[in-house]
C-alpha cells in the first residue's frame, strides 16, 4: 500500500500548547477547520512530504535517523501570521525565521527521500482517506512538495488549520523564539495534517 508520509519538525511543548489554543479559538468563532491536539493532527512544520511505497518506509526512517543522529536541536522563531487564500475561506498559518540551519536540515533530507516518491492520487494513500477524500490542494503538495516546495522554494511554517477570525492571537508577540528537538514521520490526513505517527527522533 502506498502511503503520503510527512518528515517534519516537532515544535516546543510551549508553542504546541500555543497553535492548539488558537485552534481552540478558532473553533469558538466557527473557523475551525481540524481539531489540532499533541498526539493526533499535531502542530509542526514541514521538512519533506510525499507519497511512497510501504516497502520504502523502512528506508526512510533509517535516513531520518541517521540525519537525526547528527543534528542539534534547532533554535527558531515564529514571526507572524500569514494568511493564505483558499477555496474554503482565508487559511491561517505562522510564519518560521527561516535560518541556514532549518534550509540545510531540510534540503538534506528531501534530497535523501525524494528518490522514493512516487506520483499517487488516490485517497487511500491518506490516514483516513477512505472516509474524507483527498482535496485538490492536499494532492497537489504531496505529488508536488519536491518540485514546487523544497529547496529555494521553501518557506517553513506551522498550518494552524483553521481560517482568519476576530482577535486572532491578539494576545502574542512576535517574535517568539523557541527550541525544536525532535523530528518525527507521519502517515498524513486531508490537509496534508499529521495524523498516524510512524516513528521520532530526538536530536543530539
Amino acid at each position: 500500500m502506498n502511503k503520503a508520509i510527512g518528515i517534519v519538525l516537532l515544535p516546543s511543548d510551549e508553542v504546541i500548547d500555543l497553535c492548539i489554543d488558537i485552534n481552540k479559538e478558532a473553533f469558538k468563532h466557527d473557523k475551525g477547520r481540524f481539531q489540532l491536539s499533541k498526539d493526533y493532527i499535531v502542530p509542526h512544520i514541514s521538512l519533506a512530504i510525499g507519497c511512497c511505497s510501504e516497502e520504502d518506509i523502512a528506508d526512510i526512517i533509517e535516513i531520518v535517523k541517521e540525519v537525526s543522529n547528527n543534528q542539534k536541536p534547532l533554535h527558531l522563531n515564529l514571526e507572524k501570521f500569514d494568511i493564505r487564500e483558499r477555496h474554503y475561506g482565508k487559511r491561517v498559518i505562522i510564519n518560521i525565521g527561516i535560518t541556514d540551519e532549518v534550509q540545510k536540515l531540510h534540503q538534506k533530507i528531501i534530497n535523501s527521500v525524494s528518490d522514493k516518491y512516487i506520483k499517487y492520487e488516490s485517497p487511500d494513500m491518506l490516514a483516513e482517506g477512505d472516509i474524507t477524500g483527498i482535496s485538490k490542494s492536499s494532492n497537489k503538495v504531496i505529488n508536488n512538495f519536491y518540485d514546487l516546495y523544497s529547496n529555494q522554494n521553501y518557506n517553513p511554517h506551522i498550518t494552524l488549520s483553521c481560517l482568519e477570525f476576530e482577535n486572532l492571537g491578539e494576545t502574542i508577540k512576535f517574535p517568539v523564539e523557541f527550541m525544536s528537538n525532535k523530528i518525527a514521520i507521519f502517515q498524513l490526513g486531508d490537509g496534508c495534517t499529521c495524523r498516524k505517527l510512524i516513528d521520532s527522533f530526538s536530536l543530539c
